[in-house]
């Protein structure tokens, strides 16, 4: 196998099952979240530690995050999934909500949160990186970082409540730049189980992850050729919410680091 068709092959291999590979990283990822908020539930919570799990599954994966998604695609007609506007905008605010009402201290909601979104995200982004969305620009040629997509390997799908929407066909090959983006939730994810491992829960370790996580995204923006949200001008969706989230993170971390 040559180094460009490592990638290739992943792609291809993903699309033999009967489940589709968004939808099965997607489960993956809700499955592992679960687990870790299990185990921190009983390291950092005094009885009932089954509640931080429960109260991120249902937030995060259902039901209320496909009602959010039948919202956006009624109120705007984007019926797609976005990860920062989605998930940090949205769905963290009704999570550290729910925290409040069911009892759970905000100190292990934000520390477990810290290491269940960046590894949601990276399963999420493995998703796209099978499915064909949120893909790179085109190249002439292929390459160990790109990706050719066909018919059979970038399809989009729906269940009875979640939908997955692939990308523009393209019959040139794109740069997986969906590989870059996994790489950094999984780096992010390992510095703050790192840092919880050793301190406990961590309520900064969320801001770090929003805000460098964010940061990236600004600058991988630059190089995407596929996306769901719009354009305006110079910046994308996505860029002008990372920008905002880049802000608020450091402010946060700021705080956090002032006696």
């Amino acid at each position: 196998m040559t180094d460009t068709a490592v990638l290739q092959r992943l792609v291809e291999r993903a699309h033999r099952g009967k489940t589709h590979p968004y939808f099965a990283a997607m489960d993956a990822g809700a499955a592992c979240c679960a687990l870790i908020g299990l185990w921190l539930g009983t390291q950092w919570l005094d009885g009932a530690g089954w509640r931080l799990p429960l109260v991120a599954v249902t937030v995060y994966y259902f039901p209320v995050y496909p009602l959010v998604l039948q919202a956006k695609k009624k109120l705007w007609g984007v019926p797609a999934r976005s990860l920062l506007t989605d998930t940090v905008l949205i769905l963290t605010p009704v999570y550290l909500a729910c925290c409040l009402a069911s009892g759970i201290p905000m100190r292990p909601a934000l520390g477990y949160l810290a290491l269940a979104l960046p590894l949601a995200a990276a399963a999420a982004r493995l998703g796209c990186l099978l499915s064909g969305c949120c893909y790179g620009e085109a190249r002439t040629e292929a390459r160990w970082y790109t990706v050719r997509y066909t018919a059979d390997t970038q399809r989009s799908a729906a269940q009875w409540w979640r939908e997955f929407h692939a990308g523009s066909p393209n019959d040139q090959p794109v740069v997986a730049i969906q590989a870059v983006d996994f790489a950094v939730h999984a780096a992010l994810f390992g510095v703050n189980t790192a840092v919880a491992a050793r301190f406990g829960p961590q309520p900064w370790t969320l801001a770090l992850y929003i805000g460098a996580y964010s940061l990236a995204r600004f600058v991988l923006e630059f190089f995407r050729g596929h996306r769901h949200t719009p354009r305006y001008r110079l910046l994308s969706h996505a860029q002008i919410v990372s920008a905002i989230c880049v802000v608020v993170s450091a402010v946060a971390l700021y705080r956090a680091a002032t006696p």
